[in-house]
């Protein structure tokens, strides 16, 4: 049995309609995920289930959403112990401890490539940083800093 958080981006269905948490953990149970909880009405999904590829994960939550919701929605599957790894690896603890807002996190579904990273440092205002967390390297703790301040870039607060 694994544990996992599922972040599902844009969860509005349409001007004013929302995704209900009762709903979204309803549809988890029906795919037959055990305990689903969601943390107010944020859009993360954490469940258990037997072990499985992430992205088998991330297509049945999509299509069962598309069903339940009537829309598409992207969602990001990692397994927990990959959340921990993150948080234990933060490398701007020091900045959440103060300010838990000054820290988000942006998980992607695939690695950047190319330019990528450098491209986000044009939105990233005096004194911020950026960090680009390699999803491989949690394990080995490595970091590819850049000069600024608080991760404000990325869109998701970390907290665990």
């Amino acid at each position: 049995m694994q544990s996992y958080v599922a972040l599902l981006y844009s969860i509005v269905l349409a001007e004013g309609r929302r995704v209900v948490m009762a709903d979204l953990r309803a549809m988890a149970e029906r795919l037959g995920h055990r305990s689903p909880r969601t943390l107010v009405a944020t859009g993360n999904l954490v469940f258990e289930a037997d072990r499985t590829a992430v992205r088998n994960l991330e297509a049945t939550l999509e299509a069962a959403f598309a069903e339940t919701f009537g829309r598409h929605v992207d969602i990001i599957v990692r397994p927990g112990d990959d959340w921990l790894k993150l948080a234990a690896a933060n490398p701007f603890r020091d900045d959440g401890e103060e300010d838990g807002t000054r820290v988000h996190v942006r998980v992607m579904r695939d690695p950047l490539t190319g330019a990528v990273p450098s491209d986000f440092e044009r939105y990233c205002t005096a004194g911020e940083r950026l960090a680009v967390v390699e999803h491989n390297s949690l394990n080995r703790n490595r970091f590819k800093d850049k000069i600024m301040q608080q991760l404000k870039v990325l869109q998701r607060p970390l907290r665990v």
